[in-house]
């Protein structure tokens, strides 16, 4: 299958919703948690122009809409991701592996592209070195997040270890918006 890449206005590569198949891959349930966490920082951080911080949020939540719909995940799902909740379903979950596919945070195979989840970090290292700083320490901290070979568990996995490791770091404020 072939899968169309391509730069958003935000300079993010991303790759099509509608190429991942966010089911069947195991390892793909790192991403989802990355982007989640990482717009759910950077949208409340008030360094950062207001402007970006309202087009990353209009973006993240097309994006949420888009792999809930090509993974088959409820309202209630997409409802609890923008509560800052883990989804109760599997397939709420694995919005989250959908979703680091698309910000190159997950690989195809669910495993971690620790690579490609900080180069979406380069976007806010010149407008808040601080924020980035610790939105980074805190995805390298995650590294260690307990795997599973189901890529939608991996994925909330990292989600849920990124949020608590951006509280370790004094992001408290930044995850409550």
């Amino acid at each position: 299958m072939h899968k169309k890449n391509r730069h958003n206005s935000l300079g993010i590569h991303i790759k099509s919703p509608s190429s991942i198949n966010c089911q069947k891959n195991n390892k793909h349930q790192r991403k989802m948690k990355l982007l989640i966490t990482l717009a759910t920082l950077v949208v409340a951080t008030y360094a950062i122009d207001k402007e970006f911080v309202q087009e990353l949020r209009q973006k993240l939540r097309s994006h949420v809409e888009a792999c809930a719909k090509e993974v088959n995940a409820g309202p209630d799902d997409v409802s609890a991701i923008f509560a800052h909740k883990l989804p109760a379903t599997h397939e709420g979950k694995c919005i989250f592996f959908c979703m680091h596919k698309l910000y190159n945070a997950q690989n195809e195979d669910g495993s971690l592209n620790m690579a490609g989840a900080l180069a979406n970090l380069e976007l806010i290292k010149d407008m808040d070195p601080d924020v980035y700083t610790k939105v980074s320490t805190s995805f390298k901290n995650c590294e260690s997040a307990p795997f599973d070979s189901d890529p939608c568990l991996y994925a909330a996995n990292l989600v849920t270890c990124i949020v608590k490791e951006g509280r370790a770091v004094g992001l408290d404020e930044v995850l409550v918006e």
